[in-house]
């Protein structure tokens, strides 16, 4: 039975292994892995139970300099990732030199004062382990870790006794005795969709009714198996059945309401299916995805009858047409991208500035 949990969010530059490490932790392939850096933009959590301890990995896309908006957004999901955590997990690579992107994570890690466990990954490529004491010594004189361990998330050299360390993490923490949840990932297992929660209060039984859908099955992950509960207690991370309309950001209960997304789609991109498939049918498929990620809008154009997409730029959709290729085997195209306004001109309309600095004057006339 779990009594313990915590959760760890795993961070550091783009491509150093993030994604690689939390599928080693998690023993199957929960995050994508490439060679292609920024192809996580979810917070994708990987749930390891091992004894009494539960453990929710939040893999981060690469701390990198933002210059499109997208970025941006990824940028900000690191941040807010090694906010409100428990410990978190810095994943270098073993040059004896702190870049710009660890140096900002080490001054978020230092502002908030959480605990911080530094890996070195990819040990297993440094012949010399001269060489790892002089990363360890450069790091430890930026940032007093609470443990310094050399990995290597590809060969699992190393992977058990960090995932030892960071049991110190997983406490039984103290909750409300009002039952309340928070919905973080909507999934599906074969038939079933599934709506991952943490219970913040209280507790849930099966049979419970949410929002007048009673949950069927309550799951607790590990990696691809799972066991059921009739009861899950506060702290619990679980999966419900039965749930047909929940959404990422939902809560329940006496849990307080989630903030909106930071960042809407900019772009809208008619979906082009394979000749003789039907759109209906396609859509009813596809809007799962957009279920499972926020981010991402499928909308149906009845006028034009026709699918489209709302998302942020030419990575979402490279990544996208892959998914829906691995998941549904259609080999979808989109059309030329169009910018979402968020307001339209209804009427011309004439602007005007002057400025008048030491006895010049200069005037604008802008016809919109």
């Amino acid at each position: 039975m779990i009594k313990k949990s915590g959760i760890i969010t795993i961070c550091g530059r783009p491509n150093v292994g993030k994604s690689t490490l939390t599928n080693a932790f998690v023993g199957e392939k929960v995050a994508i892995v490439t060679n292609k850096p920024q192809t996580t933009r979810n917070r994708i959590c990987g749930i390891k139970n091992r004894g009494e301890s539960q453990f929710v990995f939040v893999d981060t896309p690469g701390l990198h300099k933002a210059r499109t908006r997208l970025g941006d957004y990824m940028v900000n999901v690191v941040k807010e990732s090694v906010a409100d955590v428990d410990a978190v997990l810095l994943l270098v690579e073993p040059i004896p030199n702190v870049g710009e992107p660890e140096g900002q994570l080490i001054a978020r890690i230092k502002a908030l004062g959480c605990p911080a466990v530094l890996a070195i990954n990819k040990a297993d490529t440094v012949p010399q382990k001269d060489r790892l004491l002089e990363v360890i010594q450069v790091y430890s004189q930026e940032h007093d870790f609470d443990a310094v361990v050399p990995i290597s998330a590809k060969t699992g050299q190393g992977v058990e006794e960090l995932l030892e360390g960071l049991s110190q993490y997983t406490l039984p923490p103290s909750y409300p005795s009002d039952f309340g949840a928070k919905v973080f990932k909507i999934a599906r297992d074969g038939t079933d969709r599934l709506t991952y929660v943490k219970i913040t209060g209280g507790s849930l039984k099966v049979r419970t009714l949410l929002r007048e859908e009673k949950v069927n099955q309550i799951r607790v992950y590990s990696g691809a198996k799972y066991q059921t509960i009739d009861e899950a207690p506060a702290g619990t991370v679980c999966a419900l059945t039965g749930l047909t309309g929940t959404r990422p950001g939902d809560v329940f209960g006496v849990e307080p309401p989630a903030a909106g997304p930071e960042l809407e789609p900019v772009l809208n991109y008619q979906l082009l299916l394979p000749e003789g498939t039907d759109p209906h049918t396609a859509l009813q498929k596809l809007r799962q995805l957009s279920e499972e990620d926020p981010q991402l809008h499928i909308l149906w154009n009845e006028r034009l009858q026709q699918i489209h997409v709302r998302l942020m730029g030419q990575v979402q959709l490279e990544v996208l047409r892959r998914l829906i290729a691995r998941r549904f085997g259609l080999e979808v195209d989109f059309g030329a991208g169009g910018i979402l306004y968020k307001e339209t001109i209804a009427a011309p309309v004439e602007g005007v500035g002057h400025f008048e600095p030491l006895r010049h004057y200069a005037e604008v006339h802008l016809l919109l």
